[in-house]
């Protein structure tokens, strides 16, 4: 598609997991507007919903091309911030 970089989301429900069967997603994305920008949804319904049963929107947003190039992540102050130790999460971890 050509637009790698995420200009908006919007998370508007959250994703409802099921025990068994699964979840099946939707994802559909516009045609580029005359900027160049492409908005989408993403849905989703349980795996095994009969076919009537209506899609619900998880998120929406916009698609943009990418505008300049990408910035020194360590620059921007993204995560992890400087001196970020890191725990053992082992024991939280175990099933």
């Amino acid at each position: 598609m050509g637009m790698p970089q995420l200009q908006s989301l919007t998370l508007e429900s959250p994703l409802e997991l099921v025990a068994a069967g699964g979840v099946r997603m939707q994802l559909a994305v516009e045609a580029a507007d005359g900027q160049g920008q492409r908005a989408f949804q993403v849905h989703s319904r349980a795996a095994d919903a009969a076919e009537d049963v209506p899609w619900q929107r998880q998120a929406s947003g916009v698609l943009e091309a990418q505008t300049e190039s990408p910035a020194d992540p360590a620059a921007e102050g993204l995560f992890p911030p400087p001196g970020a130790q890191a725990l053992d999460v082992s024991d939280y971890m175990a099933g």
